[in-house]
C-alpha cells in the first residue's frame, strides 16, 4: 500500500491456472480486509487468452463496492485484449474500470476517491510523541463532531504510535481521517475514523495471545487496538509498513 495515496497495487502475471486462481483470491481478499482508497490490478502480463479469470475480477470489484466505504477498483489492460474485451461484454466495466496503463488507472481511482476530512502530521521516535498524537486526534475528533469515538480513538493512536516508536524506532507519519460510510437500512451517513502510522521498519506487528506471565510481552498492547477498533491491519509499503485501525459508533 502506498502511505500517501492509500493506493494498493498488484500486479498478476503468467499462466492462468486454478493454483493461481485460489492464490489471487486470497490476496484479494485480504486487500480487500485493508479498506484501503483503492485497488489497482496491472492484468498485463497475465496469459489469460480464454478469459477464464474474468468472473474472480468482477466478483471482487462487486465485493469491494459492498464495503462499509466502498472501494473503488481498476484493472490494466491493454484494449485489444481478450480478458479487456470479455469484461466489458459482460458490464463489469460498470463496476470495474478499465484502463490500458498503470498512470491512467492510478489517477483515475485517486480523483474517484469519497471524500474525507483528513489531518497528518510527522512524529519523531520519542516516547513523548504519544502526547502529541493524542492532541491531535482529539481535536480531530471535537472537529468532527466525533464525542464518542473520542476515548477508543485516543486509546488506538496511543497503541499504534507508541508501537512504532519501540519496535520501529523511525520517524512516523500519523494520519486521521473522516470517513462516510452509507448503511443499507439508512440514508444517514455513518462517521468512521481512520487512524494510519507509516513508519520505515518492514517489520509488520503481530497479534500475540494474552499472557498472564509475561504481561508486557511484545504485542500485548495490540489487545487493545483489536477491542477498540471495528477493524485493523498491517501492510508492508515501500518504505517500511503501514499500521492502520477504523473506528466508528457502537450502541450505548
Amino acid at each position: 500500500m502506498d502511505p500517501e495515496t492509500q493506493l494498493i497495487e498488484i500486479a498478476v502475471s503468467g499462466r492462468w491456472t486454478r493454483r493461481a486462481w485460489a492464490g489471487t483470491r486470497t490476496l484479494l481478499s485480504s486487500c480487500l480486509a485493508e479498506q484501503p482508497a483503492g485497488i489497482l490490478m496491472d492484468l498485463s502480463r497475465l496469459d489469460d487468452p480464454h478469459s477464464q479469470s474474468a468472473s474472480l475480477w468482477r466478483t471482487a470489484a462487486r465485493e469491494a463496492g459492498q464495503s462499509p466505504v466502498p472501494i473503488r477498483m481498476a484493472v490494466c489492460l491493454p484494449d485489444d485484449a481478450a480478458l479487456a474485451v470479455r469484461l466489458r461484454r459482460v458490464g463489469a466495466c460498470h463496476r470495474l474500470a478499465i484502463y490500458p496503463d498503470l498512470a491512467g488507472g492510478r489517477a483515475a481511482l485517486l480523483s474517484e476517491r469519497p471524500p474525507a476530512d483528513e489531518l497528518r502530521i510527522t512524529l519523531p521516535p520519542l516516547l513523548n510523541t504519544t502526547m502529541t498524537a493524542r492532541n491531535v486526534v482529539s481535536a480531530a475528533c471535537r472537529e468532527w463532531d466525533l464525542h464518542g469515538l473520542r476515548p477508543r480513538a485516543l486509546f488506538v493512536a496511543s497503541e499504534l504510535v507508541l508501537n512504532a516508536v519501540e519496535h520501529a524506532g523511525t520517524s512516523m507519519t500519523l494520519s486521521v481521517a473522516r470517513l462516510m460510510s452509507r448503511r443499507r437500512s439508512s440514508y444517514r451517513p455513518q462517521p468512521l475514523l481512520r487512524l494510519t502510522v507509516h513508519d520505515l521498519s518492514p517489520e509488520l506487528p503481530r497479534l500475540l495471545a494474552p499472557s498472564l506471565t509475561t504481561p508486557l510481552e511484545r504485542g500485548q498492547g495490540l489487545r487493545i487496538v483489536d477491542a477498540a477498533a471495528e477493524t485493523w491491519g498491517a501492510l508492508p509499503t515501500r518504505t517500511g509498513k503501514l499500521v492502520w485501525a477504523i473506528l466508528k459508533e457502537r450502541p450505548v
